[in-house]
């Protein structure tokens, strides 16, 4: 399998690294980074990538133990030194690649019980650029012989450059506590702020779908 896998159309350049989570190493628009980038075969450490997959759930699970249908399940704590289990096993763990081109890339990623997730599952991300974007399409199956929970998205790092504003409209945020865990609900209608100054870890529900980052250098559109 090759360590990197190039994608180029117009002006965008994209770097995906199969071995590391199926990550996108780096995203660029001629020689500006659109994504916090690093070029592919530089790339050690998924946590330098831009964006990697979230599978089979985001954010935390607390004390990295699952409650489902009445069992308890221990899981492993990947993100020391918190105690949780964080963003799911997709990002840690080594993608197929099944097709490659020059504008579009499938990877897929097959998971068995083990300890860090008791449910099996099959997962497959798709890469598509064209000249002004790039579109991700993530689905994963649940291969275990019960009800399983499953989520899945991604974790983009953008770059942020002078004179950077994010705005997006959404129903509210969860406040977190010490643990960075949530412990309320905050209704609200999203944000529209300077990124210099932001510092959120938070997780906003009733997105509408859109969210706008612009600066000096480009605007950036990102929709769901």
């Amino acid at each position: 399998m090759s360590s990197t896998v190039p994608l180029a159309c117009g002006a965008l350049r994209c770097d995906i690294s199969p071995q590391r989570g199926a990550s996108i190493a780096g995203l660029w628009m001629d020689d500006v980074p659109v994504l916090r980038s690093t070029p592919g075969a530089a790339l050690t450490d998924v946590r330098l990538s831009g964006c990697y997959p979230l599978v089979p759930f985001s954010n935390r699970i607390g004390h990295a133990t699952l409650q489902w249908n009445g069992t308890s399940h221990p899981l492993v704590r990947n993100f020391a030194p918190e105690p949780h289990a964080i963003h799911g096993v997709g990002w840690q763990r080594p993608w197929q690649l099944l097709e490659a081109g020059e504008t579009f890339a499938l990877m897929s990623f097959e998971h068995r019980p083990d300890p860090s997730w008791p449910f099996a599952f099959d997962c497959s991300q798709a890469f598509r650029l064209a000249p002004d974007a790039l579109e991700l399409t993530l689905s994963g199956t649940n291969q275990s012989d019960q009800p399983a929970p499953f989520g899945l998205g991604w974790h983009p790092y953008f770059v942020k450059r002078p004179h950077g504003h994010l705005r997006f409209r959404a129903g509210g945020r969860w406040e977190m506590g010490a643990d960075n865990l949530p412990t309320h609900h905050t209704p609200g209608t999203g944000l529209d702020a300077p990124t210099a100054s932001l510092a959120i870890d938070h997780c906003y529900d009733g997105w509408h779908g859109e969210a706008l980052l612009r600066d000096a250098r480009m605007s950036v559109r990102i929709t769901s």
